[in-house]
């Protein structure tokens, strides 16, 4: 398969095969995702959570400097 037939993923900004997309454009693992915060504090300073990743709530500015 060359690259020209695989579609981005919006969520991680991986190649894959049109196919392996669920209907939302994700790849499977990015569908998987809930990014509603769990809480109303980020885990990491306390300031209101915007994000949770792999359950984890964030801010925006924790966001920006989280890896994961």
């Amino acid at each position: 398969m060359c690259d020209e037939e695989l579609v981005r993923c919006p969520g991680c900004n991986n190649d894959f095969p049109p196919e392996d997309l669920t209907s939302k454009g994700l790849c499977p693992s990015c569908d998987e995702l809930d990014t509603t915060p769990t809480s109303k504090e980020c885990d990491h300073c306390g300031n209101p959570a915007t994000t949770n990743i792999c359950g984890t709530d964030l801010c925006d500015d924790c966001l920006d400097h989280y890896h994961y």
